[in-house]
C-alpha cells in the first residue's frame, strides 16, 4: 500500500459527518464518520468516478436507513411514556408537537392570565398583583408555565404570548382601580421574557398596552431576572430607563440565584428587589440559614429598593420577613394565583386577616386554585 502524500480534513457543514480524505498514488481513501448517527466508515479506493458512485450509494442508504429507524424508534418510545406517564408532557412529549399544540392555543384563545396577590405583610392589605400565564389544555386541564415557557422561548412564541399577558394585565388593573376607588396605587407585576426585552419596539409595545387600556404607567411593574441584565452596558439597559421615566417601574425576580454584585446593582435601572423562595424557605428551616434573606433586605434597603419576598408558605416566613424590615410578600399562606373575578372578591373583603397563630384563620387566608 502506497504511503499517503496528503491529507485533509472537510469542514463540517449543515449538519453533515466529517470526511477525511486520502490521497495514495492510484486513487483516493474517503473516510467518513457520521458522528450525529453512530459511526460509519467507509474506505473507498477510487479508480473513476462512476466506481466511487457505485461503491458509495449502499453506504449512504445503509446510514440513512439506520438513522430513518433510530428516529422513528425513539418517537414510538416517547409516545408510550406519554401514555403510561401522563402527567410529564413537557418532558415526554415530541417538542415538535408541544410547539404545535401551542401554536393552535394561541389561535384558539386558550391561554389566560392569573393572578397571585402581594400583600403588606403588617396589615394584610392587598397592595399588587402578579400576572402569571395559564394554558387551559382542552384535554389535560390547566397546565403550569414550567411545562410550556422554554419552549415558547425557543420557538419565539414568548414575545406574543408575554404581549397577551401585559395586555390582560394592563386592561386588568384599569379595571380594578375603576371599581375600587380605594386602591388607586394598586399595581400589577408582569414577567418579560429576554426575547422579549431584544424587540426592536419593545419600550412602544409597552406604551401601547397601557394607552389602549387606559392603565397608568405607575400601576405596572415589570420583572425581570438578573440574568437578564448581566452586562451594564447592554443597549437593554436603555430601554428599561426609559420606561422608568414614564413612571413603570422595573423589578429584579429570583433576587440571590444569580450572579449580580453590589456594585453592578448599584448601577441597575431597578426599584424593586423580590427575594427568591429558597432563601424564603430557609426561614422556616434554621433560623441561621436565614441570614441569606436578611442580607438581600438589607442590601435592599441601603440601595433605597422595595423589597417582596416571594413563596411565603407559613406564618413564621411572614415574622421573621416583618422583623428585617421586609413589608411585601406572597405565597401560598395567602393565595394561590386565581383568575381576575377572585381577586375583585379579596378587594371588596379589604385582604386578608393577619396571622395570629389560629388555625381557623390559617385556613381561611388561602384562597384555592380553581
Amino acid at each position: 500500500m502506497a504511503k499517503p502524500q496528503a491529507r485533509s480534513k472537510t469542514p463540517r457543514r449543515g449538519g453533515l459527518p466529517p470526511t477525511w480524505r486520502i490521497w495514495l498514488g492510484t486513487g483516493l481513501l474517503l473516510v467518513a464518520a457520521a458522528l450525529v448517527w453512530g459511526c460509519a466508515v467507509a474506505v473507498v479506493p477510487w479508480q473513476n468516478p462512476l466506481e466511487l458512485v457505485l461503491i458509495l450509494l449502499p453506504v449512504a442508504a445503509v446510514v440513512l436507513l439506520y438513522h430513518a429507524y433510530s428516529r422513528e424508534r425513539g418517537r414510538r418510545e416517547s409516545a408510550e411514556r406519554l401514555k403510561s406517564e401522563p402527567g410529564t408532557y413537557g418532558v415526554t412529549a415530541s417538542r415538535q408537537q408541544l410547539r404545535g399544540d401551542m401554536e393552535r392555543a394561541v389561535k384558539r384563545g386558550q391561554f389566560v392570565s392569573h393572578y397571585q396577590p402581594v400583600v403588606d405583610l403588617r396589615d394584610g392589605r392587598i397592595v399588587g398583583v402578579e400576572a402569571l400565564l395559564r394554558w387551559r389544555h382542552p384535554e389535560r386541564g390547566l397546565i403550569g408555565p414550567d411545562e410550556f415557557v422554554p419552549i415558547a422561548e425557543e420557538s419565539g412564541l414568548i414575545v406574543p404570548l408575554g404581549e397577551f399577558v401585559l395586555r390582560e394585565a394592563c386592561s386588568q388593573v384599569s379595571t380594578w382601580q375603576r371599581l375600587y376607588p380605594g386602591v388607586s396605587d394598586f399595581f400589577v407585576s408582569v414577567n418579560i421574557s429576554a426575547r422579549q426585552l431584544q424587540q426592536e419596539l419593545f419600550v412602544e409595545t409597552v406604551m401601547n398596552c397601557l394607552g389602549s387600556t387606559g392603565a397608568k404607567p405607575t400601576s405596572l411593574v415589570l420583572e425581570l431576572t438578573e440574568s437578564m441584565l448581566f452586562e451594564p452596558s447592554s443597549p437593554l439597559l436603555g430601554k428599561l430607563e426609559a420606561l422608568r421615566r414614564q413612571g413603570i417601574r422595573i423589578a429584579i425576580d429570583d433576587y440571590g440565584t444569580g450572579y449580580s454584585s453590589l456594585s453592578y446593582l448599584r448601577n441597575l435601572p431597578v426599584d424593586i428587589l423580590k427575594v427568591a423562595k429558597p432563601f424564603v424557605d430557609d426561614l422556616a428551616e434554621d433560623a441561621a440559614r436565614g441570614d441569606f434573606a436578611r442580607v438581600i433586605v438589607t442590601l435592599g434597603h441601603s440601595l433605597g429598593l422595595e423589597m417582596v419576598a416571594e413563596g411565603i408558605e407559613k406564618p413564621i416566613q411572614a415574622s421573621q420577613l416583618g422583623l428585617m424590615g421586609c413589608t411585601l410578600g406572597q405565597g401560598f399562606l395567602y393565595c394561590h394565583p386565581v383568575g381576575p373575578a377572585e381577586i375583585g372578591e379579596l378587594l371588596e373583603r379589604g385582604g386578608f386577616i393577619p396571622e395570629r397563630g389560629d388555625e381557623g384563620v390559617k385556613r381561611g387566608q388561602v384562597i384555592s386554585l380553581r
